[in-house]
């Protein structure tokens, strides 16, 4: 698997916290050039697949240990509930060999977050789209696409 982040630089403390705007990045990062004055990453970083139909769902609301240091919910538990929300009888005779995701919104403590799959048979397996939400107003907070393999015997 290969996973790709994006970050931008957020201030700690003053207005440009509380506004959650992205602050000028230090001084010593301004002599670092992407010589190719394009992407960072030569990848087409495809749209992921919108749920047409949901087939599965799982609710979980967000604990203190879902948290990282800025109260925000840590990025790998979005994909643990992703995963969830996939049926047993997929997990007992199949393994994800191949996630693709997108981080779109946050969640913060105390939020109702629903997991929702659509999955799709295919020769080798399962394609499985992925959508996670906050119930209070249906915002995606994040999106994905799993492929499945069965196990070897």
């Amino acid at each position: 698997m290969s996973f790709y982040f994006f970050q931008v630089m957020y201030s700690k403390t003053g207005r440009a916290f509380k506004k959650r705007k992205p602050v000028k990045l230090p001084e010593f990062l301004n002599g670092l050039e992407n010589t190719k004055k394009g992407r960072a990453l030569d990848d087409p970083f495809k749209h992921l697949p919108v749920l047409t139909e949901v087939e599965n769902q799982h609710k979980f609301i967000v604990r203190m240990s879902d948290l990282d240091v800025n109260n925000h919910v840590n990025s790998g538990h979005y994909i643990d509930w992703a995963l969830e929300a996939v049926p047993k009888v997929i997990h007992d005779k199949y393994w994800v060999h191949d996630l693709q995701a997108n981080y779109r919104a946050e969640a913060l403590y105390g939020d109702r977050i629903i997991s929702q799959i659509q999955a799709f048979r295919k020769e080798d397996g399962f394609e499985i789209y992925h959508r996670v939400m906050r119930e209070k107003d249906d915002k995606e907070l994040f999106r994905a696409v799993s492929k499945w393999k069965p196990y070897q015997s």
